[in-house]
């Protein structure tokens, strides 16, 4: 069983593998990205189960297309293009306006969007360092603006449950975000 090295310039060797259908090379490709690309897509799209999906769903595209990848020189570049055009599939898909996001892109001053971006990376971050039950109701909470209730039905926890990890939560959040 070959351990492949994560060092770019092996990028080509776990390319040329996976074009091959080595399933390990694509195990190892999935292990050295997926962090990183789940990042990118939360970034666009600023919901963790969201970037999970587009993830995963890139993941897939690229173990159907292993052996069509005739185009993909570079495999980071391609794996993270393949991310942003997923999420745009998505966007279109639930906007009347798909021109909207572009436009809006646009407008946008590059150091505001660094800012943006940074934040982004910040606060996903920091959610890594709180307990999973508690970062799952922080996100349902802040980040998708469900309601408890709401919560409470989708993890069949108590109203005092839900109450307790999201103040948790937001004091541990807090604690590593703003600290002092």
């Amino acid at each position: 069983m070959p351990r492949w090295p994560q060092r770019a310039q092996d990028d080509n060797d776990l390319l040329a593998a996976l074009k091959k259908g080595d399933d390990k090379a694509f195990d190892q490709i999935f292990r050295i990205y997926y962090s990183s690309l789940k990042l990118f897509a939360f970034k666009l799209c600023a919901n963790e189960q969201q970037a999970e999906d587009i993830v995963q769903e890139c993941f897939l595209k690229l173990w159907r297309l292993r052996g069509n990848l005739a185009n993909a020189d570079n495999l980071k570049s391609y794996l993270y293009r393949s991310v942003k055009n997923v999420f745009l599939e998505k966007h279109e898909k639930r906007s009347s306006h798909p021109k909207e996001l572009s436009h809006d892109i646009e407008d946008d001053s590059a150091l505001q969007i660094v800012i943006r971006c940074e934040t982004s990376r910040e606060i996903y971050r920091v959610l890594q360092l709180i307990p999973p039950r508690m970062r799952e109701v922080f996100v349902l909470y802040y980040l998708e603006g469900r309601s408890t209730r709401e919560i409470c039905e989708l993890l069949h926890k108590t109203v005092n449950t839900i109450d307790s990890q999201r103040k948790r939560a937001l004091q541990l959040f807090r604690k590593q975000f703003i600290p002092g």
